[in-house]
């Protein structure tokens, strides 16, 4: 599995993968910021350090795309989606 991939169509609001992602964040040391871009699309930004990433989180008809392909540290970014994908496996996530 490619964790820099974007995952698309997860069954969960914005808010609850918004949730969800600083949970990770938060248990993994990092903190985090959240900038909501329009009605569609919010930029989850972590932060380990000095080291930022960017995981783009956009609502399409069909559920979300969790996009961790821009930013400018990807490291941060695999780290958060390694986490998410093996949650989103596991069932280890409610769709609000």
């Amino acid at each position: 599995m490619d964790i820099l991939k974007p995952i698309k169509n997860v069954k969960m609001t914005v808010d609850c993968c918004v949730s969800s992602l600083g949970e990770i964040a938060a248990t993994l040391g990092m903190t985090y910021s959240v900038e909501k871009k329009h009605d569609k699309e919010v930029h989850f930004m972590p932060s380990y350090e000095e080291d930022r990433g960017l995981i783009r989180i956009y609502d399409t008809k069909s559920g979300l795309t969790i996009d961790p392909t821009l930013g400018e540290n990807k490291k941060i970014n695999a780290t958060i989606m390694k986490e998410l994908n093996t949650r989103l496996l596991n069932g280890g996530f409610m769709s609000i």
